[in-house]
């Protein structure tokens, strides 16, 4: 089994190389949301695309030329079974291969935020923080933002352990002077270990701006 994540050309070379195999679509980010599983052949996973497209960004592909291995590794991956796409994997009768794994009642999965190890301090005055958005989108307004900062970065996957964000970068980011600058490769970082669906397109400029003169505001020491 072989997961394709901004990886085209290693992927349209499997494709050609299994022609009767089995393809899952996927975000970067594996999740339960979106699961469809294509047979090699299929059209809307293979077709030529327009330029500046990629089959394996924001969406990944997880392929194998046994469907039950990738029916496991999404059960196993999201608690969840897959959906075979009605154009190429069968639906009619054709049912999954494995059985789902039993769920712990309120659980959450792999994305299940840690326990606090002590209280979040509700201390001082709220920071209210006010995003302005382009257009006729409403404002975005953060209410008490330092508390819910500090739930987030000593509760969630994303900013706790070896697979969360920080130990991305810092296993990916070993040159300090990549630090100062925004990368492609953050996008990957984000989609990929928060569960984000941020567009590159969205980045693009920022990549190539390449003033990062405001990124010298925030204090280097900082984890």
């Amino acid at each position: 089994m072989r997961r394709f994540v901004r990886d085209d050309p290693g992927y349209l070379e499997w494709l050609t190389s299994h022609p009767a195999g089995f393809v899952l679509n996927t975000y970067a980010h594996a999740t339960p949301d979106y699961l469809i599983l294509h047979r090699s052949s299929c059209r809307t996973i293979n077709r030529q695309l327009r330029p500046g497209s990629m089959w394996t960004s924001p969406y990944a592909k997880t392929c194998s030329d046994v469907r039950g291995e990738i029916e496991e590794w999404a059960i196993r991956e999201t608690g969840k079974q897959v959906r075979p796409h009605s154009q190429c994997a069968g639906t009619g009768g054709v049912r999954s291969l494995v059985s789902p794994v039993p769920r712990t009642p309120g659980g959450l999965g792999s994305r299940a935020p840690r326990l606090l190890d002590r209280p979040v301090a509700f201390t001082g005055d709220p920071i209210r923080i006010i995003v302005t958005r382009p257009g006729n989108a409403p404002r975005l307004v953060i209410e008490g933002a330092q508390w819910l900062a500090e739930t987030f970065f000593r509760r969630d996957p994303s900013a706790v352990g070896t697979t969360s964000y920080d130990a991305w970068i810092d296993l990916t980011q070993s040159d300090a002077a990549r630090r100062d600058r925004v990368l492609d490769l953050d996008v990957v970082a984000v989609n990929t270990t928060m569960a984000a669906r941020s567009s590159h397109a969205s980045w693009a400029s920022v990549v190539a701006s390449g003033d990062w003169s405001w990124l010298e505001r925030i204090d280097p020491s900082w984890t």
